[in-house]
């Protein structure tokens, strides 16, 4: 059994449009402190500093969600011969193989709670955590693959 959540291509275009938006935020930021403290406001060097530091710390923590959400997440599952390999997008491209008795929970999530979006999540004996890419399916949909992995689990096992 094979599942596809996501293309590498579309895991590559969300990081793409991720960090554009991160970058087009840092410099719309930057333009603002810089023209601010060049039309008179009463920002003393030190705090534009720390107003530049803050910035590019939020820039690095939004750079490292857009990685999270993208190329840290499985974009598709096999199922065979008691192991469930996952499969992660380039630039990191790379397979996992999870021996299936070592998989403690499969669950799905609704990150946009409107229920047209899911993931799932597998949860393994060692307490390690893998998420699926983000795919347009509701959430009855979204249950019944939940339930395709479980029962390839339960069957191979």
């Amino acid at each position: 059994m094979e599942i596809e959540f996501a293309s590498g291509a579309t895991a590559h275009e969300d990081f793409v449009r991720g960090i554009g938006i991160s970058l087009a935020l840092l410099a719309a930021t930057l333009l603002v402190a810089a023209f601010g403290r060049g039309f008179g406001a009463r920002a003393t060097g030190r705090s534009f500093r720390s107003i530049v530091i803050a910035i590019l710390a939020i820039s690095v923590v939004a750079g490292a969600l857009v990685c999270e959400r993208t190329y840290a997440r499985f974009t598709s599952l096999t199922s065979g011969n008691n192991v469930l390999t996952l499969h992660f997008p380039a630039p990191f491209e790379r397979t996992l193989d999870i021996p299936k008795s070592d998989v403690k929970e499969v669950l799905f999530g609704l990150p946009d709670k409107g229920g047209q979006v899911c993931h799932l999540r597998i949860t393994t004996r060692s307490a390690d955590v893998y998420v699926s890419a983000d795919t347009m399916l509701e959430a009855a949909a979204c249950k019944e693959v939940r339930e395709r992995v479980q029962a390839s689990i339960q069957e191979e096992s």
